[in-house]
C-alpha cells in the first residue's frame, strides 16, 4: 500500500523553482540525518537518486545541480580529495560523521545508506522531476552467503590453478536470483571481514544461484583484505550501465563444475574462470610469465604461483595451436575463393595425379620470407629456431608458418644424464640421436637445419604443404590446394627456386609456368648498398659533392620512380595481346632503360640525355626560353642554344632555387659514372625489367615479423626449450586475420563470457587503429616522413666523420689511461702568420673575426664579350 505524499520541510528559503533546485532539495532535505551526514561523490549521488525513486533521471542531473549552486546558497559542505569533489549535505559540521572524505574512506565502518526505501525520493511532492519518478521500484537484493564452502581462501597451489580467485561482478536474474526488499540500495550488501585461522572470507554467489543471463561488467583485481571498500566503489561507477544491483561471483572452482564437450570429467581441481582469463591475457599481451607475475605482485594483485601460472600457459598454448590451425586453413580457402573471383583470373590448372584422380587447383601469387629467433647482425643468423611465413598477395593473409627447431629441453637433460653416468665411457661428440632418446616425453627438435640455412628448406616444404595434406599424404581438396605462379621474396636465399622446382615435381604439367619476382624494396636496397660499398672501397668516389648518403638515397628514389611508372604501363599493355601493343611495349621498355641510365648523369650535372618530364633542369630551360620570347621581340630570331647561352645565369639561379640540392651536382668523371652504371646494370636489364616493374613486395611478411617481436620482447627472450616460440608464431599469423581470436581461445578454455572493461578496451584499440591508418595516409604525414629520412641520412653521414664515433678496437688494450705526469706538450709553433690578426700566436686566434662578408661580385657578361 502506497503511503501519502511527503511535503517539503518548512524552511526559510524559496521553494524549488527549477529541476536543479529540486535535485538539491532532495539531497539536502529529502535524506534522513543518518544518510545526510556522510560524504558523497557526484556519481554516488546520481546512483542514490536513480535507485531510490528516480530511475530515469538523466546521468548529468546531479552534476548540473551542483554546478548551479555557485554562491553555495544551500550551504553544502564541499571537500576535494583524490582529484574529486565530495559533498556533505549536513549544515552543522559537528553533526557530520567525518570531518573529511579521507577519514571516511580510511574507516572500515559501513555507511547507513540502507535506511532509504526503494521509492523514497518518489514520495515527495515533485514538480520538475515527477516525470522521472515511479510509484514503486523493486530492487533485487544482493545475497549474502555465510557458508565457509563458498569463501575464497588465500594460498597458492601448483596444480595449474590459483587459490586467489578474483571475484567477477555479475548481474543476477530478476526472477530466480533476486528478492525484493524496499530497504536495499544498489550497493550490494557485503559482509564484514572475518578472520578465521589467518584466512579472509568474502561473500560469493552460491552454486544454486546460477543464471544464464549473467553479464559480467568487470574483473576486480586487488587484495582480498580490502575488497569490500574497493568493490563498492567499482559498483557505484558501473551502476549507470545497468538498472539492477550486482552480485559477487568467482564462478565454478571444483572438479565436476565444468563438463567438457565430449562428456568426460577432468580429475582434480580445475582452473577457475578468472585464472583462465588471466592466463589468456598474459599470453595475448606478449608478456613473459615472470614479468607478468612481477606486475601482479608489485600492484598488490592476487595471482597464481609461478609454477601454477606456467602450467596454465601450457594449457593456453594447446588451445591456441588448435585455434590457429583452423584459422590458417580458412585463410587458404579464402585465398582460393578470392583468386577465382578476380576479373583477370587466367583459370585453374587441371591435371591428373598418379592415382588417376583429376584435380582443379587455383593459381595465385604468394610472398615468402623467413627470420630467426635471435637478432642477426650482418646476416649472421644464430640461435636454435627459425620460422618461415608464406602470405597470399591476393588476400594479404598468412597461409601457413613453417617452424624449424634444433633444440629440446628433454634432449639436453638426457645428454647431461648420459655424461654424468660413470658407466658410459663415451665422449659427447661420439653420441648420436639414439643415445638422447627420451620415450614418454615429447621431443621439440623437428629439424636438422640451423637458423642460418633453414629458410631454403622451409620454403621447399611450404610448396609441398600447400599441395599435399601431411596427415593423409594425398593432394588437398580443390578448395584448399594452392599453386603459385609468382613467388615474391627478398632474394637473400635461393628458396623461391626450390619452391618452384618442388611444385613442378608434384605437378609436372605446371613446369615452366611459375617465376620468381624480386621484392621492389629489397631490390632498391641492394642498389643502395652497392653504392655505399663503392664509396667505401674507392676513395675517389666518396667525400663532399660525391657519393654521400642523401645523394645515394635520391638516386635510388629516382630509379624506383621510373620502375613504378613503367610498371603501370606494362600492366595495361600486357593485358592486350596484339601487334600494336607489343611494339609500344618494346618502345616503353627501351625508354625506361634510357631514363634509368640518365639518372647518374643527371646527378653529375649532365642533362643531355634527360627527358623533360624527369629533369627539372630541362624544364627550367624551356621556361626561360618561353620567357625570353615573351619579353624580347626582335626581328632576327635566335636559336635555342643562343638563348640558353644568354640566359645561363637565370637558368642556374632558378634551378638552384627549386632543386633538391640547391643546384649542386656530383663532381664525378666518366670513369666514376661508369662504375655506378655498372652496379645498376648488374641487377637490371631488358631481360628482368618487366618482372621488377610489376612492383611486387613482401612487406606483409616483414609486417608479420614486426608483430612477432612483441611476443619475444625484441628477440631477447629465449624460447628454445619447448614449443613456446612456435605457438607464438602461429598465434601472430592467425591474429593478423582475426583480431578477436582471443575470444576463440577463451571459448576453448571454457570461458564463454566477456567483460565490459574488455569490450571497451577493444573498441578503443579499433578506434585508435583506424585513426592512425587515416593519419598516416595524409600527404602531410608522408612529406614529413620523407624529410625525416633525408635528415637521418645527413646525420648518419655527419656521425661517420665524428672522431668520437664508436669503433671496435679504437682503444688500445695496452693503454692504461692514466693521467700524464709532468708538463703537457706545448702547442706547435706557427709556420705562417695568422690570417685574422697577422700575429704569430699558437692555436686559435684570440681576436674577434675581422673578416667581413664578401659581397657577391656582379659579372658584366656584355663587357667581357666585347673584349674578345
Amino acid at each position: 500500500m502506497r503511503r501519502a505524499r511527503l511535503s517539503w520541510p518548512n524552511v526559510a528559503v524559496p521553494r524549488p523553482s527549477s529541476a536543479n533546485d529540486e535535485v538539491l532539495y532532495l539531497l539536502k532535505y529529502g535524506m534522513p540525518p543518518g544518510v545526510r551526514q556522510y560524504w558523497y561523490k557526484t556519481d554516488s549521488l546520481q546512483v542514490l537518486l536513480a535507485q531510490h525513486g528516480l530511475p530515469t533521471l538523466p546521468i548529468n542531473a546531479v552534476q548540473k545541480a551542483l554546478r548551479s549552486n555557485q554562491q553555495n546558497m544551500q550551504q553544502i559542505g564541499i571537500n576535494n580529495y583524490g582529484k574529486k569533489n565530495w559533498y556533505c549535505f549536513e549544515e552543522d559540521a559537528e553533526k557530520r560523521a567525518y570531518d573529511t572524505p579521507k577519514a571516511q574512506l580510511w574507516d572500515n565502518s559501513s555507511m547507513a545508506a540502507l535506511e532509504l526505501s526503494a521509492n523514497h525520493f518518489a514520495d515527495f511532492e515533485l514538480e520538475h522531476l515527477k516525470q522521472y519518478a515511479v510509484s514503486q521500484l523493486a530492487i533485487p537484493r544482493a545475497r549474502e552467503t555465510e557458508s565457509s564452502d563458498n569463501a575464497v581462501d588465500v594460498g597458492n597451489n601448483d596444480n595449474g590453478t590459483s587459490a586467489h580467485a578474483t571475484p567477477t561482478l555479475t548481474e543476477p536474474s530478476s526472477t530466480e536470483n533476486a528478492t525484493t526488499d524496499t530497504k536495499t540500495n544498489c550497493v550490494p550488501v557485503l559482509s564484514a571481514r572475518e578472520k578465521r585461522g589467518g584466512k579472509s572470507h568474502v561473500p560469493c554467489r552460491s552454486a544454486a544461484g546460477k543464471s544464464d543471463f549473467c553479464l559480467p561488467t568487470g574483473i576486480v583485481l586487488m587484495d582480498l583484505d580490502g575488497i569490500d571498500k574497493f568493490t563498492t566503489n567499482i559498483i557505484e561507477k558501473h551502476a549507470r550501465f545497468c538498472k539492477k544491483s550486482y552480485g559477487m561471483s568467482t564462478g565454478p572452482s571444483r572438479s565436476g563444475d565444468n563438463v567438457p564437450c565430449n562428456g568426460e570429467r577432468k580429475r582434480g581441481r580445475q582452473m577457475r574462470p578468472i585464472n583462465k582469463m588471466m592466463a589468456t591475457a598474459v599470453f595475448n599481451s606478449g608478456a613473459p610469465v615472470r614479468q607478468a607475475q612481477e606486475i601482479f605482485v608489485e600492484s598488490g594483485t592476487i595471482c597464481p604461483s609461478t609454477k601454477g601460472l606456467s602450467k596454465m600457459i601450457d594449457k593456453v598454448k594447446d588451445v591456441v595451436q588448435h585455434v590457429c590451425e583452423k584459422t590458417l586453413s580458412q585463410n587458404r580457402k579464402d585465398h582460393v575463393r578470392t583468386a577465382r573471383k578476380l576479373p583477370g583470373y587466367a583459370g585453374d590448372h587441371v591435371f591428373t595425379d598418379d592415382k588417376g584422380k583429376a584435380h582443379t587447383i587455383c593459381i595465385g601469387a604468394v610472398a615468402v620470407d623467413g627470420n630467426g629467433e635471435k637478432r642477426a647482425y650482418n646476416h649472421i643468423i644464430t640461435g636454435d629456431q627459425h620460422c618461415t611465413v608464406i602470405v597470399s598477395l591476393i588476400t594479404a593473409q598468412p597461409l601457413f608458418v613453417w617452424h624449424d627447431q634444433i633444440s629440446c629441453i628433454h634432449c639436453q637433460r638426457k645428454l647431461t644424464k648420459v655424461l654424468d653416468d660413470p658407466n658410459i665411457n663415451r665422449r659427447a661428440q661420439d653420441l648420436d640421436m639414439g643415445d638422447l632418446s627420451h620415450p614418454g616425453k615429447p621431443c621439440y627438435r623437428n629439424s636438422k637445419h640451423g637458423p642460418a640455412s633453414a629458410e631454403e628448406y622451409a620454403v621447399e616444404n611450404l610448396a609441398k604443404f600447400l599441395l599435399i595434406d601431411p596427415d593423409t599424404g594425398n593432394i588437398r581438396p580443390d578448395d584448399e590446394a594452392i599453386l603459385a605462379d609468382f613467388v615474391v621474396a627478398d632474394g637473400d636465399t635461393k628458396g623461391p627456386n626450390k619452391f618452384i622446382k618442388k611444385q613442378a615435381e608434384i605437378v609436372p604439367s605446371f613446369e615452366g609456368k611459375a617465376q620468381y619476382l624480386p621484392d621492389i624494396g629489397h631490390f632498391i636496397k641492394c642498389i643502395s648498398n652497392s653504392f655505399f660499398a663503392l664509396a667505401t672501397k674507392n676513395a675517389e668516389l666518396r667525400g663532399k659533392s660525391l657519393l654521400e648518403a642523401p645523394r645515394i638515397k635520391s638516386m635510388c628514389a629516382d630509379i624506383s620512380r621510373v620502375l613504378r611508372e613503367y610498371g603501370r604501363s606494362f600492366r595495361v599493355l600486357s593485358a592486350t595481346s596484339n601487334g600494336a601493343s607489343e611494339v609500344k611495349l618494346n618502345t616503353l621498355r627501351d625508354q625506361a632503360l634510357i631514363r634509368i641510365d640518365s639518372i647518374v648523369h643527371h646527378h653529375c650535372g649532365d642533362h643531355e640525355h634527360c627527358m623533360p618530364n624527369d629533369c627539372l633542369y630541362r624544364r627550367t630551360e624551356s621556361h626561360q626560353i618561353a620567357k625570353f620570347h615573351a619579353t624580347e621581340r626582335e626581328t632576327k630570331k635566335k636559336t635555342r642554344d643562343e638563348i640558353l647561352e644568354l640566359k645561363r645565369d637565370d637558368v642556374e639561379e632558378e634551378y638552384a632555387e627549386h632543386s633538391r640540392f640547391r643546384g649542386m651536382t656530383m663532381s664525378m668523371g666518366s670513369k666514376g659514372r661508369a662504375k655506378l652504371l655498372n652496379e645498376i646494370k648488374k641487377r637490371l636489364d631488358k631481360n628482368n625489367i618487366d618482372r621488377v616493374a610489376l612492383v611486387m613486395t613482401s612487406n606483409r611478411c616483414e609486417s608479420y615479423f614486426a608483430r612477432l617481436v612483441k611476443f619475444t620482447c625484441g628477440k631477447r627472450i629465449y624460447f628454445g626449450r619447448k614449443d613456446g616460440w612456435k605457438v607464438r608464431c602461429m598465434y601472430v599469423a592467425a591474429s593478423s586475420t582475426d583480431e578477436r581470436i582471443s575470444d576463440k581461445v577463451r571459448q576453448g578454455l571454457g570461458v564463454n563470457s566477456t567483460s565490459f572493461l574488455r569490450e571497451k578496451r577493444l573498441a578503443e584499440q579499433r578506434r585508435d587503429k583506424g585513426y592512425q591508418a587515416h593519419y598516416k595516409s595524409q600527404p602531410k604525414y608522408l612529406q614529413r616522413r620523407k624529410l625525416k629520412k633525408l635528415a637521418k641520412c645527413k646525420e648518419a653521414a655527419a656521425s661517420s666523420k665524428n672522431p668520437a664515433r664508436h669503433q671496435s678496437g679504437k682503444l688500445n688494450p695496452k693503454e692504461d689511461c692514466k693521467a700524464v705526469d709532468g708538463k703537457q706538450s706545448e702547442p706547435k709553433k706557427r709556420k705562417n702568420p695568422c690570417p685574422n690578426c697577422k700575429g704569430w700566436h699558437p692555436g686559435k686566434c684570440p681576436e674577434p673575426s675581422y673578416k667581413g662578408r664578401r659581397k657577391k661580385s656582379k659579372v658584366d657578361r656584355a663587357h667581357i664579350e666585347s673584349l674578345f
